[in-house]
């Protein structure tokens, strides 16, 4: 049986090919994702809100990129503070997007830490606190070595 790993390169290779069918990409990252691996989580997000191989789900993409960066997956708190704070397909909310951001940025994306500080400068002390919060707990459930494949050019140090 294959493991987490290999089944999201094999369906980050399925994604990857020119085929226009990704119900097979959706399938394998589906398996990996289901099995923790946060990279897996993060494309599953990427499918189900662009609807490729799946039908377009928004609250499907966004409880995989929840799942994905709660795993280390930094980019996929970036997105999930960019849905946020634009209020794209979601209610805008400042809280939500700085909580996002929060994360990523705590994980060592500088752009995220940007973007949190941007946030911030909406929120009132009150939300600022229960944002940070939230935040902190994310953090403390994270998996200390997780497997999250990520891209070379974020930067982070292990």
């Amino acid at each position: 049986t294959l493991d987490a790993s290999e089944l999201f390169r094999e369906g980050l290779a399925a994604y990857q090919t020119l085929s226009q069918d990704k119900a097979q990409a959706a399938k394998l990252f589906q398996q990996a994702a289901d099995r923790g691996h946060a990279g897996a989580q993060y494309y599953l997000g990427m499918i189900y809100e662009k609807g490729a191989g799946v039908p377009k789900d928004i609250a499907a993409a966004l409880n995989w990129y929840r799942q994905s960066v709660t795993n280390g997956y930094v980019e996929a708190g970036m997105t999930l503070g960019n849905f946020y704070s634009d209020g794209l397909d979601v209610k805008q909310d400042y809280v939500e997007a700085f909580v996002w951001y929060g994360v990523a940025a705590a994980q060592g994306n500088r752009l995220a830490e940007v973007f949190r500080k941007g946030a911030q400068r909406k929120l009132t002390p009150g939300q600022l606190a229960e944002a940070e919060r939230r935040v902190a707990a994310i953090l403390a459930h994270r998996p200390r070595d997780a497997d999250v494949s990520e891209p070379a050019s974020s930067g982070k140090d292990n």
